[in-house]
């Protein structure tokens, strides 16, 4: 895909076969379940499908992958649009956890929510760790990058660092479970509904110049 070699030479060590693109999410091997897909037009340029998860939810083929133990360093890469379905719960984008609730994950909040529709990334053994974007108005495309270096998390809303927080908590083995898109890592529930596109992980905390240069890269 366009960029993606630069992306790779630039920006080593991503893990990138859920980037998305719906010809590259349907052709990988991450299994796709429930009523998942429907190709919509991507949301960037010269770019292939994005998902519309209606209902259904992706899973990584091997659980090392987003396994990021002790205070591990990592980011996530995503674009997301959500619909104004099911908000009255809280609804899972990305996550890698083990019951009951350990590991990490990107949310969208509640209508019960003091803030709803907001997007949070988490970490958590005994007690959570959060980092907050803002509200996301349904029917809009945001990029969004979430960094973690080991003691701080960050959010980053289309290129622009929007908050960060301190997190020195140590993770367990989380490679019992499956990495899921649009689902909560240990049984799928709380499902996101909407379209997800150019997702991606890496194994270390992105810079605020290296967050710049995938403000338009398609993967």
């Amino acid at each position: 895909m366009i960029l993606r070699s630069l992306i790779l030479s630039y920006l080593p060590d991503a893990y990138l076969p859920f980037d998305c693109g719906g010809k590259d999410l349907i052709n990988s091997d991450w299994t796709l379940t429930g009523s998942h897909a429907k190709r919509q037009p991507s949301m960037l340029p010269n770019s292939d499908d994005s998902i519309g998860f209606t209902g259904g939810y992706a899973s990584a083929p091997d659980g090392g992958i987003g396994d990021y133990p002790g205070r591990s360093p990592f980011s996530l890469h995503f674009i997301i649009n959500r619909s104004n379905t099911n908000e009255d719960t809280y609804r899972r984008v990305l996550s890698k956890e083990t019951a009951p609730i350990i590991g990490w994950w990107v949310n969208l909040t509640s209508t019960s929510d003091a803030i709803p529709n907001r997007i949070v990334m988490a970490r958590r053994t005994s007690a959570f760790t959060t980092v907050s974007g803002p509200v996301l108005t349904a029917g809009v495309s945001y990029q969004v990058v979430f960094t973690y270096d080991g003691d701080h998390m960050k959010v980053y809303i289309d290129g622009a660092l929007y908050d960060s927080a301190e997190s020195s908590q140590s993770l367990g083995d989380s490679s019992s479970v499956a990495a899921k898109i649009a689902a909560r890592g240990f049984d799928a529930a709380h499902r996101f509904q909407g379209l997800i596109d150019e997702v991606a992980l890496f194994y270390y905390a992105l810079t605020a110049d290296q967050v710049t240069d995938l403000r338009h890269a398609s993967f």
